[in-house]
């Protein structure tokens, strides 16, 4: 079949819809005309026929039958030829476009078309404002999800083209013509942005200083106060919208990330977050939903400043810039006392995480805290969507009480929306504190600004479960590294008296209150008996573990006793077996009573696997001697936990020991290179966990009769072996068993922090903070000439125990 000009025209009329579209591509003549029109030298011939299949084509049901006839081919050469011919151009673009549109084999194969996409990038070049707009469009259509075609377009220099191509629509003399192509140029430009080359030729165009400037130009439009009108205002957020989209797949590229701070276009960010426009829209017919909504784009703009905060360079250079900061902690007051925060939640949020992306060394951490005070702001945050989670809380609890109907439902599913959005950002700010805490210089100024006590109540909140690990990490942190003053707090409740600033050892202990914050983690622990809680039981045992220890070096041994009397001594035996020893019904009373039935444990628990870690097993051994050295009455209770404890004691002592020749009796060589060979492959114990048991034991065994009599039968030989052993090669700490098994239990708990908290802990040995004689007087250490007890030593004096 022949075709005309005006047949062709008459066709691509009828082609509205989906059956009639169908019907003409179902007809083989026509097909075969459409074809031949194509292939003809007539220009408006070819036009018309370039126009009716890009009508066609709107169909999905109609691509796969106008790609299989083999239109791909003369469409392409056609385009090629069409130079200086932009009607034909804009209608074989279109054909294209049209007919790859959510057909991902019809893209495949218009890529393996010669030059193919090289003819439509290069369209890109013309000057002519419509072609470059159905070009925008065709480049889109063709290279939607399909990393092949993207690349392919960004080989001939299509984010380049584009680049250029949108200057068009922000400089002055050109703006009138090209403005109104932005959207589609940038929307277009940000789906090249999903690949890695397409980022890197962006960068290399210096395209962020022309989306900054567009960025700019269209935030002025929006917060104009006078000749803004409908129109300008919904095509300025359309461009917003795309603009946001590319910054959205940038703010992933670490370069970029420190361009923006570098190129000091931060600001123009934080900006638009800050500023909201007065202008309303005065069309009532218009549907809002075809309109990008500006608070959403604020809060995406406000996801993309987190980002830019989780660079090293940035955490570096952002906290010396005091105007920024001042804008993040603005951004956590955003919408408080105005009825309208829940409008605001996710602001909020991102200010916290802000916060605590800044917070991931300890120059930086002096910084927030010193200079800019950001735990300051934070508790406020802090205050009011705690308040909010129990006042939806008590909203939730009086409508189900009531008699139900279609409001009390609605109101029930926005009490539960706005406690799911309270918890995203308490989860940011517990988390910015517990950045804030790994910095050993700060925890002095976060205790003594108060942050330990709301941190610990959220531990009784049940809808904030999510964040309860975090809170326990926060503690423990505020009270590592020796931290008196904090400790005295977490214990006691109290606020430790001026007068004796940091001597805790002289410091009242008569008026603590029967919830403080050291009884809210030690209950928390008592509800974590699913398997899929170890994680809360480590953690709250290192806090007790790192509260002993800074009680001990501040020579307090009446703090110890409190934690004692508190119950401190199941979570630290529960580190070192992983046994289960609370029971899931019941909470633990106050007083160090040794019954059963008083502590509501199990004593005769068994260890278990993988829910121990040798770094964490260390801390509790550690902390067990010293409080059996500073409270004598806490052996006893000690002892009475064998079940668990005899096992992990062997497990620990057998570590690594190699078979015996059977004629020597000793370890042979081979054997030793066979535990040399294998560390890495299995977790082993370091000979410094290794005397520390040794001590622990010897302590309890020592002072318990029951337990010695208990312990001895089942590591006495253990301890030949080892004698044995250590006389041939006393291979030492196993390094790299160590740090393999401080790496497994850095990557099971850490949550939310981009720093290895274990790296900033340092796992003391006993040996060199208690004396080597079992029980001593608190503040007894080791003798100062001694680098260290060696593990043959440690062996021989427990021996000597069973002597």
């Amino acid at each position: 079949m022949a075709f005309t000009s005006a047949d062709l025209e008459s066709l691509s009329a009828r082609a509205v819809d989906d059956a009639t579209r169908l019907a003409i591509v179902s007809d083989a003549d026509t097909i075969a005309g459409l074809a031949a029109a194509l292939n003809t030298g007539d220009i408006d011939l070819q036009t018309a026929a370039a126009k009716t299949i890009a009508e066609c084509a709107k169909s999905g049901n109609t691509r796969k039958i106008l790609a299989e006839a083999g239109l791909f081919v003369p469409l392409v050469r056609m385009l090629g030829a069409s130079e200086g011919v932009p009607s034909r151009a804009i209608q074989s673009l279109r054909a294209l476009a049209n007919m790859c549109f959510d057909n991902e084999d019809n893209r495949d194969a218009l890529l393996e078309i010669k030059d193919s996409i090289n003819f439509v990038t290069q369209c890109l070049d013309s000057t002519d404002a419509q072609l470059l707009k159905i070009t925008s469009g065709a480049l889109l259509n063709i290279s939607m999800d399909n990393e092949s075609v993207q690349t392919e377009v960004l080989a001939c220099g299509g984010a380049e083209r584009m680049i250029k191509a949108i200057a068009l629509t922000t400089n002055e003399g050109t703006e009138k013509e090209y403005g109104a192509l932005a959207s589609s140029l940038i929307t277009t430009l940000s789906n090249l942005l999903e690949i890695e080359k397409g980022i890197e030729d962006f960068k290399s165009a210096n395209g962020l200083a022309l989306l900054f400037l567009a960025l700019k130009r269209q935030q002025t439009i929006i917060n104009s106060t006078s000749g803004l009108n409908d129109d300008d205002f919904i095509h300025a957020l359309e461009i917003l919208e795309s603009i946001v989209t590319c910054l959205e797949f940038l703010a992933e590229n670490d370069d970029v990330q420190k361009q923006i701070v570098a190129q000091q276009v931060l600001n123009v960010l934080l900006d638009f977050v800050d500023h909201y426009p007065t202008y309303t829209l005065s069309q009532s017919d218009l549907d809002e939903d075809d309109i990008p909504s500006y608070d959403e784009l604020r809060r995406r703009i406000s996801r993309i400043v987190t980002l830019i905060t989780m660079n090293d360079s940035n955490m570096a250079n952002i906290p010396k810039q005091a105007d920024v900061m001042q804008r993040f902690k603005t951004w956590t007051t955003l919408g408080l006392h105005t009825g309208k925060e829940i409008a605001e939640d996710e602001i909020r949020m991102s200010g916290a995480l802000c916060i605590g992306n800044l917070a991931r060394s300890d120059k930086a951490c002096t910084l927030l805290v010193q200079e800019h005070a950001v735990d300051v702001s934070l508790m406020e945050l802090l205050s009011l969507e705690v308040g909010r989670v129990k006042a939806g809380s008590a909203s939730l609890s009086a409508i189900s009480g009531a008699v139900g109907d279609g409001s009390s439902s609605v109101a029930s599913s926005n009490a539960v929306n706005e406690i799911r959005s309270c918890v995203k950002v308490i989860h940011a700010v517990v988390g910015a504190f517990k950045n804030l805490s790994i910095a050993a210089s700060e925890r002095k100024t976060l205790g003594s600004r108060g942050i330990i006590q709301p941190i610990s109540e959220l531990l009784e909140i049940e809808n904030l479960q999510p964040v309860h690990f975090q809170c326990i990490g926060v503690l423990k942190n505020l009270c590592a590294g020796g931290n008196a003053l904090n400790s005295y707090r977490i214990v006691t409740g109290l606020e430790p008296p001026l007068a004796l600033e940091d001597k805790i050892s002289k410091m009242s202990l008569d008026n603590i209150s029967s919830k403080t914050p050291f009884s809210r983690v030690i209950r928390y622990i008592w509800k974590s008996t699913g398997d899929n809680l170890s994680g809360i039981r480590n953690e709250g045992g290192r806090v007790v573990a790192n509260l002993i220890r800074s009680a001990h070096l501040a020579g307090a041994p009446l703090l110890v006793k409190a934690i004692l009397n508190g119950n401190g001594i199941p979570p630290l035996v529960q580190i070192v077996t992983g046994a289960l020893l609370t029971r899931p019904a019941d909470e633990p009373r106050e007083g160090a009573e040794n019954e059963e039935s008083s502590h509501h444990v199990h004593f005769d628990a068994v260890p278990s696997d993988g829910q121990v870690f040798p770094v964490v097993q260390n801390e509790g051994l550690i902390a067990l001697i010293l409080m059996s050295n500073a409270a004598a009455e806490a052996i006893p209770v000690i002892a009475k936990y064998h079940a668990s404890l005899v096992p992990v004691a062997k497990r620990i002592l057998m570590s690594g020991l190699p078979e015996e020749n059977a004629d020597e009796g000793v370890p042979s060589s081979d054997a030793v290179s066979e535990v040399r060979s294998t560390l890495s492959e299995k977790v082993l114990y370091s000979d410094e966990i290794k005397v520390n048991l040794c001590l622990f034991l010897g302590v309890i065994a020592s002072a318990d009769v029951t337990f010695r009599n208990l312990l001895a039968p089942e590591i006495q030989s253990i301890l030949s072996k080892l004698t044995k052993w250590t006389s041939v090669s006393n291979l030492t700490a196993a390094s790299a068993a160590s740090e393999k098994s401080a790496q497994a239990f850095s990557d099971a708990v850490s949550k939310g922090s981009s720093t290895n908290i274990l790296s900033r802990t340092n796992t003391k040995s006993a040996k060199r903070i208690v004396s080597n004689d079992g029980p001593s007087e608190v503040g007894a250490t080791a003798d100062s000439a001694e680098e260290g007890l060696r593990l043959s030593d440690a062996v021989k004096r427990l021996s000597a125990v069973f002597e």
